[in-house]
């Protein structure tokens, strides 16, 4: 069968690649040809057209679903057609997950070659509504075809266009006090006649407004991302209408960024009432309870409530004992690290990112953590060198949470090389925590892994690992 672009063609989905696409499997004389449709789940017969072609698969864009899954249930936005935040809220949350849990066991499989591990059901969030504690509104233009066409937007991006700004009325994923500030705002831009920023012409004022809430404590940040480049003036204005209507707000804050071909981005940060930070805390136990101060640009996990389960499966599958000493490579703002400090021995946190390491430093005074240390570098060639240079004794544990590219090989093998009892890897990425795995596979081998939904309503599942050392023969 001769397959060509744009030919249209009826598909029945049977599955969910790790992304969100459906696939259907067409079967090509020795072999079924795997089709990918974008908006489709199991039990779906679509019609469907073909835009990419390759020798093993096609990708085909969604026309028309000619009989809907017994799957499907009616998405709870209005937005959902259009919004590129939520790929899953047309699935209910026990098909989500049971979706999300067979990715994660294809991929160790498939790409990973594991077959032996003990993967233990997916923990899914007690409530999947509402869990985000923090969001990036962006401005734009008013694009649809009606009145409010040219007017300045507030939102989240319009699905498969980055360029372009639906204006957000409703989101079920932050509380709904942020729809309320969101509203606020994007009227008063409009009523001083601010201008968004356009990423082609570099030109207009207003660039994003970043909300971040403590699910712990109550504070609320907000931060209004402007161009540097063009002239503000109305932060006093702005400032009054969070001190009448929004009480609530305990920090508010103005970012000028400056983007130049060939130097790096500028961001000048201005303080402007309130605390200076965000404070936030997690309980792993009920004897482990964390505080942290988080400043504007600094990162913490997103879904609070799944965060404290994620770190506390962290520490449960590493069991450190008080004598352990613990790495924790790739710490970001070194929030693992500080809960291993209340279990282990001595723990050394590594990162890359300047501003972050500048973070987790000022956290474990806060919380009387004397035995926790961070460096700032390539985690490869600090462990290099403070292991050469003999400043770091030789891990019992190391925790490893890298960014969704996952470890790379070089640096993987320098993590290995270190032979710890127990390597914990925290994963956003199953697909490359299993190349990882498969890598790792020579001097470790994988005993448990647990998923975790960290992000109701999409297809992204978190991982955590335990890989235990391999006896010597």
């Amino acid at each position: 069968m001769e397959l060509k672009k744009n030919q249209n063609i009826t598909a029945v989905i049977t599955d969910v690649a790790f992304g969100g696409m459906g696939i259907s499997k067409i079967p090509m004389a020795e072999k079924q040809f795997v089709v990918f449709v974008p908006d489709t789940i199991p039990g779906d017969e679509v019609s469907a057209r073909y835009i990419k072609i390759k020798k093993s698969y096609a990708v085909a864009t969604l026309q028309k679903i000619i009989k809907p899954s017994p799957l499907r249930t009616k998405p709870r936005c209005k937005h959902f057609d259009v919004c590129g935040g939520c790929t899953f809220q047309y699935l209910n949350y026990e098909n989500q997950l049971h979706i999300k849990e067979q990715q994660v066991r294809d991929c160790i499989e498939r790409i990973g070659g594991v077959t032996e591990c003990e993967i233990l059901p997916i923990i899914g969030c007690a409530d999947p509504w509402f869990y985000r504690n923090k969001m990036e509104y962006s401005f734009g233009m008013v694009v649809a075809a009606d009145t409010s066409a040219g007017q300045l937007s507030l939102g989240l991006h319009i699905r498969g266009r980055f360029a372009d700004i639906f204006d957000l009325q409703e989101c079920f994923l932050q509380s709904p006090m942020s729809v309320e500030i969101l509203s606020a705002v994007r009227n008063w831009a409009r009523e001083k006649k601010l201008t968004p920023y356009d990423t082609f012409t570099k030109r207009g004022l207003l660039r994003s407004l970043t909300i971040r809430e403590g699910k712990n404590t109550s504070d609320v940040m907000v931060n209004l991302i402007v161009n540097a480049d063009e002239s503000f003036t109305e932060i006093d204005s702005l400032q009054k209408i969070f001190e009448r209507d929004f009480p609530n707000v305990t920090s508010l804050f103005l970012t000028a960024v400056r983007i130049q071909r060939g130097h790096p981005t500028a961001v000048q940060e201005k303080y402007i009432f309130g605390k200076t930070v965000l404070t936030e805390t997690l309980r792993v136990d009920p004897e482990t309870t964390l505080s942290f101060d988080i400043h504007p640009q600094a990162f913490f996990q997103t879904n609070t409530r799944q965060a404290e389960i994620l770190y506390k499966t962290t520490i449960d599958l590493a069991g450190p004992k008080n004598t352990d000493v613990v790495y924790d490579l790739f710490c970001g703002t070194g929030t693992i690290g500080m809960f291993f400090a209340k279990k282990a021995g001595k723990v050394f946190g590594v990162e890359s990112h300047e501003g972050a390491v500048k973070n987790a430093r000022n956290n474990p005074e806060k919380n009387g953590l004397k035995n926790i240390t961070f460096f700032c570098g390539d985690v490869g060639k600090m462990l290099k060198k403070h292991i050469e240079q003999g400043e770091l004794p030789p891990p019992d544990i190391v925790v490893i949470d890298p960014p969704r590219a996952g470890v790379g090989q070089k640096t993987l093998e320098q993590i290995m090389a270190l032979k710890a009892k127990k390597i914990v890897y925290v994963s956003c990425n199953p697909a490359t925590f299993a190349r990882d795995a498969a890598l790792m596979g020579k001097l470790y081998t994988l005993k448990k892994l647990q998923p975790v939904d960290m992000f109701p309503q999409t297809y992204h599942v978190e991982v955590v690992g335990l890989f235990l050392l391999l006896e010597a023969p």
